[in-house]
């Protein structure tokens, strides 16, 4: 970004701010629980755009060692996953949610386009 357009946006902090603060506003996600009891995912969030099941696996029923681990991708990405020869993964501790440890995705390059298949 040239400097003139850097100089004009507010600090980066107070743009997070405003992203939270609007993702709020317009979201109809239920607030995020305080326990993995209470944990509850809606019907909407287990199904992708197109109506396809994107909520592959839920550890909830096992509940090994009180953790939970939840897998998001739809059949059509994990296809695109096992085809593809080149795979790139990315754990990150900051942005998972408060009662989750970590948060990690694997991408994939197929022909030339860029797919998250799995987080």
């Amino acid at each position: 970004m040239r400097m003139i357009g850097r100089r004009k946006l507010p600090p980066i902090n107070q743009l997070k701010c405003i992203v939270q603060r609007t993702r709020k506003q317009i979201s109809s996600a239920p607030p995020n629980p305080t326990t993995l009891s209470d944990l509850s995912i809606p019907d909407e969030y287990k199904k992708s755009v197109c109506g396809e099941p994107f909520l592959l696996y839920d550890s909830f029923e096992e509940n090994i060692d009180n953790k939970q681990i939840l897998l998001f991708s739809t059949l059509k990405n994990l296809e695109i996953l096992q085809n593809s020869y080149y795979w790139f993964a990315d754990g990150t501790f900051s942005c998972a949610p408060k009662l989750f440890a970590q948060l990690y995705s694997i991408y994939s390059r197929y022909y030339k386009y860029k797919f998250d298949a799995i987080s």
